[in-house]
């Protein structure tokens, strides 16, 4: 808390955790434990502009639950998960759209809401600036841990054969391109 103001980037990753965790709920049965995350995202839009990332994976919830079992996707690539009833999958689909219009409860609307995608483009004067943008690095103990707990992470994903899930792979991949 203490770098909080210096460091706002950390209540992103705060914010991941939570959404990732009310995604988790849902899957075991809680099936409203996503139903509050449109406010976090409101809060999280006016806090720190990497809510797209939680975005991301609102949406890779809802192709892991939805799309890939009716493609029969998931069983041709070994993975196993349950597909979303289809009250989840409605829920989980107003979520994401309801998550995705939150940035727009900001005093600068529409400016505000597409701030995070300026800069990614690379259209932002400062978006040679960001450090967390930087290149990773082998001498960076940090970049080291956390290339190897990637590493950790698949190794444990291709060992569980069966046990798999479409969701806990698409979120490896997402956080592996991430880095």
């Amino acid at each position: 808390s203490v770098h909080l103001p210096m460091r706002p980037l950390l209540m992103g990753h705060v914010l991941t955790a939570v959404v990732l965790d009310q995604l988790a709920r849902q899957r075991v049965g809680q099936k409203h434990a996503v139903a509050l995350l449109p406010l976090l995202f409101v809060v999280w839009a006016n806090v720190h502009p990497s809510w797209p990332v939680g975005l991301a994976f609102l949406a890779l919830a809802l192709v892991a639950g939805v799309a890939l079992p009716r493609l029969g996707l998931s069983a041709r690539l070994g993975l196993g998960g349950t597909a979303l009833g289809a009250r989840d999958a409605r829920t989980l689909g107003v979520v994401l759209a309801l998550s995705c219009a939150a940035p727009l409860v900001r005093p600068d609307t529409l400016d505000g809401a597409l701030y995070p995608f300026v800069h990614v483009l690379g259209l932002g004067a400062e978006a040679g600036e960001i450090i967390e943008w930087f290149p990773l690095s082998p001498t960076d103990p940090l970049h080291v841990a956390t290339l190897a707990g990637l590493a950790l992470v698949a190794v444990a994903l291709v060992r569980a054969r069966g046990a798999r899930d479409a969701f806990d792979l698409l979120v490896v991949l997402l956080v592996t391109a991430l880095v």
